[in-house]
This record gives structure tokens, C-alpha cells and sequence, in this order.
């Protein structure tokens, strides 16, 4: 014949295998946090995407080029019409230096615009799984509540639901002894919280 302590096993037993759900359900919660985590890395800001394209160092370059191009027409020039030809020769010169840097600047702009809508565009859709991640912690929590809730209401556990963090604990008691039931291991865990409460003060 089972006594009672081998009944309140049972259902102890019952009782953990039904928490284990919820190991479930906050596995998938840490998981989808992780995954906002790791998809928040993937967000650039425009200055981020200026300074990965080194506009900077491009534009100098850019200008350099220009210098040298102008100065290699005015000499060609100079060569071709000789002193009697300074003033064409500075002006050609000078034409092709503005021609090379507007047309060097038009085109790293233009490129570096183009990277940083790109990345606008990558940045919106990861806004979106960010947002998703969200609604499924809170779908996900709100599962864990609502499947806690039905194991009270419908007295599948012999142990609380409130209690599911500390249920292996007062699975223990029982078990070895400590507490005679559920009731009294519950009474016990909550008496050595208070305690501790009131030894921190």
C-alpha cells in the first residue's frame, strides 16, 4: 500500500516533468535576446559608413590627383607654346585642376550617398527582426504565464507555479526528508528567505 509520502512523490515527480515546459519557453526567450543582441551589431550609422569608405583620406587623394593633373597640363602647354603662352598655359592648368577635383568629388559623393542608403535600407530591415525579437519575448513570456496559470487552474501540480524557479529545491525536502509535505517545504524555503532578509539588514 503507497503512503502518502509515496503519492506526494508521484506527484512531485508529475509536477517537475510539467516545469521542465518552462525551461523550454525561457530558453527561447534567452535565445531570441541573444539573436537582438547579435543583430544590433549589424546596425551602421551613417558617420560609421563615411568612416569605413575613408572619404577623407579619398577626398585628399582626390585633390592631390587634381593638383598633378593640372600641373601636367600647364606644363604641357608651356612646352608646346612656350614663355609666350604662360598666361593660356595657367589657365588650361587651372581649368583641368577644378575640372578633376569636381569631377573626383562629384563621384566620391555620389558613391559614398549610395553606401550609406545601402546601409539605411539593411538598417530598416534589421529594425524590423529587432522589433519581431521583441514581440516574441513578450508572446513567449505571455505563453509561460498563460501555461503556469492552467497547470494551477487545473490542479495538474502539487506544487505552486509561483514556486517554479525553486521547485527542484522543494522537490529536495520532500524527498529527503526535511518536510513532510509539499506545504511544509514551501513554509520551510520561505522561512530561511526571511531570515536571510532579515540578516542583510
Amino acid at each position: 500500500m503507497c503512503t502518502m509520502s509515496d503519492v506526494e512523490n508521484k506527484l512531485i515527480d508529475e509536477t517537475l516533468e510539467y516545469f521542465k515546459k518552462c525551461g523550454e519557453f525561457d530558453n527561447a526567450i534567452r535565445v531570441n535576446k541573444e539573436n537582438r543582441e547579435y543583430l544590433k551589431k549589424y546596425i551602421v550609422p551613417a558617420e560609421k559608413v563615411e568612416q569605413n569608405f575613408k572619404y577623407s583620406q579619398k577626398k585628399k587623394a582626390a585633390i592631390g590627383i587634381s593638383i598633378l593633373a593640372g600641373l601636367m597640363v600647364f606644363g604641357l602647354c608651356m612646352l608646346i607654346m612656350g614663355t609666350s603662352g604662360v598666361i593660356a598655359s595657367a589657365v588650361a592648368g587651372g581649368v583641368t585642376l577644378v575640372a578633376c577635383m569636381v569631377f573626383f568629388l562629384v563621384m566620391l559623393s555620389k558613391k559614398l550617398k549610395e553606401l550609406v542608403m545601402e546601409q539605411d535600407k539593411v538598417n530598416a530591415g534589421i529594425n524590423e527582426q529587432l522589433i519581431a525579437c521583441d514581440r516574441r519575448v513578450l508572446d513567449l513570456k505571455a505563453q509561460k504565464e498563460d501555461y503556469l496559470n492552467a497547470l494551477d487552474d487545473r490542479n495538474l501540480v502539487v506544487i505552486p507555479s509561483k514556486y517554479v524557479q525553486v521547485a527542484e529545491k522543494i522537490a529536495e525536502y520532500v524527498r529527503e526528508g526535511n518536510a513532510d509535505t509539499v506545504q511544509d517545504a514551501i513554509d520551510q524555503l520561505e522561512q530561511q528567505v526571511k531570515s536571510m532578509r532579515r540578516n542583510r539588514r
